[in-house]
């Protein structure tokens, strides 16, 4: 590749992820507000929250900890 070639690439790459940066930060502030909860992990979200042991114990638990 010629540097002419590779400017463009990286030109194009960062506009990419400048349009991807700003259209999240745009959408994310236009979502609806979802009721209170346990924060998500980044790639797991609440996988770790989920109850192995009585299930309706711990979502009753849930419940009175951040409401309905």
């Amino acid at each position: 590749m010629s540097s002419h070639q590779l400017w463009w690439s990286w030109s194009a790459f960062l506009i990419l992820i400048g349009v991807f940066v700003i259209g999240g930060i745009l959408f994310r502030s236009n979502t609806i507000r979802l009721p209170p909860g346990p924060r998500p992990i980044p790639f797991f979200g609440n996988l770790f929250d989920m109850p192995r042991n009585h299930v309706g114990q711990e979502f009753s638990d849930m419940v009175t900890r951040y409401g309905t």
